[in-house]
């Protein structure tokens, strides 16, 4: 594998996204890389909490402010023509870009700007849940914004084939790649089997409807009629400016009324996943889930969706469960039988899954694959 040691520190990429919790939290180990291999590395996302925290291993940060979940068109227009000054002005040499909003108006600035444009499908978000008009203009965006971009990384399968049947990408320039990956050492294995007061399943992630919040309280309130010994832990904030979040109010009548466990929110989902004995995440869709690689590569069962960017983690009946998407019952049904088997059976599925993590998902796949595009390019 190329470690580019031969490359001065002066060539300069952006890495652009519509947080900069997103970039701490899933690109961190690919910015220590790139500044490793002597580039220098700009984060470019709205200022939040963890933008202190990327220049805190050396990247710079630079804030550009948009409203990711506007509809507005002509505040769209407004961001592209800032962007595009933007890339003008500092001129990198190649800019890597993650999430809808930043793949689309990012690669139409990158062309104008002429500058070379690697973009990263991490999953289509919930405009695509619902087939609508947004959704085809967001295609056709997509169609507009890729067609010069030097590389395109999907994270599943379902996705990189529905953009290749919609004409919006070509082939030579596009490929699959295991998400963001998972570091193994990190989310290392610990299985035990074990038999508590409780069974614990555990749902981490953002609190929205589109993550199958809802589903999971509801099948676990179906489960809690016939098993008194059951817990829900949530782990995850709501998330009040995207319109798929539930409300403050929904999250504290759960509490209250005892229907989960709320864990409140963490850098750290370790401890967590650890204390569990199933991790569920009944999705509508993902890119590639991320706590589901968490989960699997410290040896714990999964229950999820059959759906895009889930399925792809779990080997059904061999690591966990799959079930229906919007279906409580088929989610409390495959939650039931998984009480039902002995905790030998529940750490075979763990030890699978783990194993699974290792033979594809190591995120030093992913790693090489950035490096090296980026070789040839910078070449």
């Amino acid at each position: 594998m190329c470690m580019f040691s031969d490359y001065q520190p002066k060539n300069k990429i952006f890495l652009l996204a519509n947080t900069s919790w997103y970039l701490y939290n899933f690109r961190k180990t690919l910015i220590k890389k790139l500044i490793g291999n002597g580039y220098r590395v700009l984060c470019v996302a709205p200022f939040d909490d963890y933008s202190k925290k990327l220049k805190g291993f050396g990247a710079e940060f630079i804030n550009i402010e948009y409203d990711n979940s506007n509809l507005n068109p002509l505040k769209d227009l407004l961001f592209l023509f800032k962007l595009t000054s933007f890339f003008k002005k500092h001129h990198p040499d190649i800019i890597l870009s993650y999430t809808i909003k930043a793949n689309i108006y990012g690669g139409l600035a990158a062309q104008f700007a002429k500058i070379s444009f690697i973009a990263n499908i991490s999953g289509l978000g919930s405009l695509f849940i619902k087939k609508n008009i947004i959704s085809k203009f967001s295609l056709l965006l997509y169609k507009i914004s890729l067609r010069k971009a030097d590389k395109l990384f999907f994270q599943n399968q379902y996705d990189y084939s529905l953009f290749l049947e919609k004409q919006i990408i070509k082939k030579q320039h596009a490929e699959v790649i295991p998400g963001s990956g998972i570091d193994l050492v990190k989310f290392s294995s610990n299985i035990l089997a074990k038999r508590r007061a409780k069974f614990i399943f555990l749902f981490a992630s953002r609190l929205l409807k589109d993550k199958g919040i809802i589903e999971a309280v509801e099948a676990t309130n179906k489960l809690k009629q016939i098993n008194k010994n059951v817990e829900l832990q949530v782990l995850g904030k709501v998330w009040t400016k995207n319109p798929s979040s539930i409300k403050t109010h929904e999250l504290n009548n759960w509490i209250n009324s005892g229907l989960i466990s709320y864990l409140g929110f963490t850098d750290d989902v370790r401890p967590y996943i650890e204390n569990a004995d199933v991790v569920i995440l009944p999705s509508y869709r993902e890119g590639m889930s991320r706590i589901l690689l968490e989960a699997s590569s410290m040896g714990k069962p999964i229950i999820t969706t059959d759906v895009p960017g889930c399925r792809d983690v779990v080997d059904d009946i061999q690591t966990g469960f799959l079930c229906k998407a919007r279906d409580s019952d088929d989610l409390a049904e495959k939650m039931l039988q998984i009480i039902e088997i002995s905790n030998e059976e529940r750490a075979l599925m763990g030890k699978r899954g783990r194993e699974k993590m290792v033979n594809e998902f190591d995120e030093k796949i992913v790693i090489y694959k950035y490096l090296e595009i980026i070789n040839k390019l910078i070449a």
